[in-house]
């Protein structure tokens, strides 16, 4: 099964280098650049915003060129929608946020999960800071429990 990555895009863009120009463009210039990574890692993106002062009453999703978008209703965040996520269909989620709340769920159900600026130098195709396996190391090889190890297996597909 690919990877889904799940982003809290308003989370995102505040986070990175799209933060500079109105929410307008940040948001457009997102999804642009998530459209050209979905076609290099052939893999299934969803971008949540927050909507919750916005004029939808219920929750929408449209489909950006193979994004999918969801715009969370009135009286939820982009994190209640990314939680509902998180908690029904856990296999093969890749969270992007740095809200404490979502990456805290995401360790609790085994979910993988990564920082904005992470997801960010990954569409530019630069390598992020703190990679497992960047230096060379000497003594006896460590292994990740079992469980992290399971959790980080989409994360590979995803860079």
């Amino acid at each position: 099964m690919p990877p889904h990555l799940v982003i809290d895009a308003y989370n995102y863009i505040m986070r990175t280098s799209l933060a500079g120009a109105d929410l307008e463009t940040s948001r457009d210039m997102l999804l642009d650049q998530l459209v050209e990574y979905r076609v290099q890692k052939a893999i299934r993106i969803t971008a949540v915003f927050d909507a919750a002062r916005g004029i939808h009453l219920a929750r929408s999703r449209t489909n950006y060129k193979g994004i999918e978008v969801i715009y969370s209703g009135r009286n939820e965040s982009a994190d209640d929608v990314i939680l509902e996520m998180i908690r029904s269909r856990p296999a093969g989620l890749v969270v992007v946020s740095s809200d404490r709340a979502l990456i805290d769920e995401a360790k609790r159900r085994g979910v993988s999960f990564m920082v904005p600026t992470r997801l960010e130098a990954a569409l530019h195709g630069e390598d992020a800071e703190g990679e497992p396996g960047e230096t060379e190391r000497k003594g006896p090889s460590r292994r990740l429990p079992k469980k992290v190890r399971r959790s980080m297996r989409p994360l590979r597909k995803v860079r």
